[in-house]
């Protein structure tokens, strides 16, 4: 059994469903923007978490740090700073470094595995790390010729040759 409505309600009831597809649209736009909010601002160096500040005064003790800077991206927060000779370093929200990025500088070699700076060694005689990215299960390593390299996690092999 069917209802049919009176003659004098249709317009209205196609103006709700009018309403509704415009609320879910409405809806869908607002998720898209929210999903590609990024905040960032300046903090002190102070309030970097523990880990982070234990990273910079062992391998960074002489440099002088530019900025540092809170970023939310992606729904996760990481920290960046900057030094005075243009080399960057990132952290994740725990303090564990996420990525060493220099322009002219050596990354140190505390901060590459073993198994890395060995193959680099050996393969690419007279160049140095100047990138370093740990990402899930990778690390991305930029070198001074311009030649990117990737690398298993676990058993720090190569997985990937870019030059």
């Amino acid at each position: 059994m069917t209802i049919k409505l009176p003659e004098t309600l249709r317009p209205y009831a196609a103006k709700r469903w009018l309403w509704a597809y415009g609320t879910l649209a409405a809806i869908v736009l607002l998720l898209a923007v929210a999903w590609n909010v990024e905040f960032e601002r300046a903090m002190p160096r102070q309030k970097l978490p523990a880990a982070a500040q234990e990273f910079l005064s062992t391998h960074y003790p002489q440099e002088k740090v530019a900025l540092v800077r809170w970023e939310y991206e992606e729904f996760g927060i990481t920290y960046q700073v900057v030094f005075s000779n243009g080399t960057k370093v990132e952290f994740l929200r725990n303090g564990e470094m996420k990525k060493v990025k220099s322009r002219l500088h050596p990354v140190p070699e505390a901060v590459v595995p073993e198994a890395i700076c060995s193959y680099v060694a050996e393969t690419f005689p007279g160049t140095f790390i100047t990138e370093i990215e740990h990402k899930r299960h990778e690390w991305k390593v930029e070198l001074n010729n311009m030649v990117e390299l990737s690398f298993d996690d676990r058993g720090f092999y190569l997985t990937d040759y870019d030059d």
